[in-house]
């Protein structure tokens, strides 16, 4: 049974898909998952709110949007060029299931990763991937995104919308990067 806050939802939805279009395309271009549109859509909701922040429920979905985002460049530029250096491969698990995200950061910035729990290396990338205001960019999320997700103090909804504005960023740089790469 359908209820009036599932029909109000709904149209938020579409407010908020319509408010950010040329984000949302990033998933009717299938430059990111699907599945993770509704987590996108979440995230954005909360820009209205007035609210402080504190808990899992703010911080870590931005978070794991940013990492998918980095997955999914790493993906799709391989995709197009399986000799790619976008995202070293040892930056990955095993499986590719889990990504070394601030590893990923560095080598995309053109800095020298140094892998945990060794005394090896990935040497820094000719030219960085990414321009210095994306780079900062990506500090800025990572930071305060894994810092605030385990705060107890609130955050004023202009952190939660600073970051968010942030990835919203990352986001577009990523699908006119992924448009143009060869």
């Amino acid at each position: 049974m359908i209820t009036f806050k599932d029909e109000v939802s709904k149209k938020e939805d579409y407010q908020i898909k319509n408010e950010f279009d040329e984000i949302f395309e990033l998933f009717d271009e299938g430059l990111l998952p699907e599945d993770k549109e509704q987590d996108l859509v979440e995230i954005l909701r909360k820009l209205k709110s007035k609210a402080k922040y504190n808990d899992d429920d703010a911080f870590n979905p931005i978070r794991k949007m940013y990492e998918v985002t980095i997955e999914s460049l790493f993906a799709n530029t391989y995709n197009k060029n399986k000799t790619q250096d976008i995202i070293h491969r040892e930056l990955f698990n095993d499986q590719y299931e889990l990504l070394n995200i601030w590893g990923a950061h560095n080598y995309l910035s053109g800095k020298t990763v140094n892998l945990r729990g060794s005394d090896e290396s990935i040497s820094a990338r000719n030219k960085p991937v990414w321009p210095g205001f994306i780079e900062d960019l990506s500090i800025l999320i990572l930071s305060i995104s894994q810092r605030n997700s385990h705060k107890t103090d609130p955050i004023n909804h202009y952190g939660y919308n600073s970051i968010t504005f942030a990835l919203l960023e990352l986001l577009l740089w990523y699908k006119n990067f992924i448009k143009d790469y060869k």
